[in-house]
């Protein structure tokens, strides 16, 4: 009977392996920042964007973020701003103007959790992302950060996507 169990749960996962779309992209991200004081709490930060899918080989993102953030402890900050994104999905353009509320804790793993509905997610749990890289300091107030994001979504497009994603990140502080 555990033999017969076993192998009905073993089968009835290869249609969700099956609907898991694998895809390699490439992020990059400059982010400029600094204090709202010498001894603030409070945080700017002001970031551009560029996502690509299928490699390299096609633009799927382009986006603006400013956002202002207080910092909670020495590892976790909430905050709010603004985004302008643009989106090519391969049906057309998207084009968004949106408020951003955001919590970070800064560790190497992130939970992303939509508060409403936008024209590219639906609202609740986005995706979890897990970066794995290297950071180095150009000068005393840049660095560079390159590294493998995994960035699993379960709502995007139809199907579960799993992201293969080089990202690299140049980050000025002010």
């Amino acid at each position: 009977m555990k033999a017969i169990l076993l192998l009905l749960v073993a089968l009835g996962a290869v249609p969700a392996a099956a609907q898991t779309e694998a895809e390699p992209r490439v992020w990059m991200e400059v982010s400029v920042q600094g204090r709202m004081g010498p001894d603030s709490s409070w945080r700017w930060a002001a970031d551009s964007l560029v996502r690509t899918r299928n490699g390299a080989s096609t633009i799927d993102f382009m986006g603006e973020w400013v956002s202002a953030n207080r910092d909670l402890t020495e590892r976790s900050a909430v905050g709010m701003g603004y985004a302008f994104v643009a989106g090519f999905p391969d049906t057309g353009f998207l084009r968004e103007h949106r408020f951003v509320q955001q919590y970070r804790w800064r560790d190497s793993e992130e939970v992303l959790v939509n508060v409403n509905s936008t024209a590219r997610t639906h609202r609740g749990f986005d995706s979890n992302q897990l970066f794995v890289g290297i950071g180095h300091k150009v000068t005393a107030k840049s660095g560079v950060e390159i590294g493998y994001l995994n960035v699993y979504s379960p709502g995007a497009s139809r199907r579960t996507r799993h992201s293969h994603v080089m990202s690299v990140t140049l980050v000025v502080s002010l």
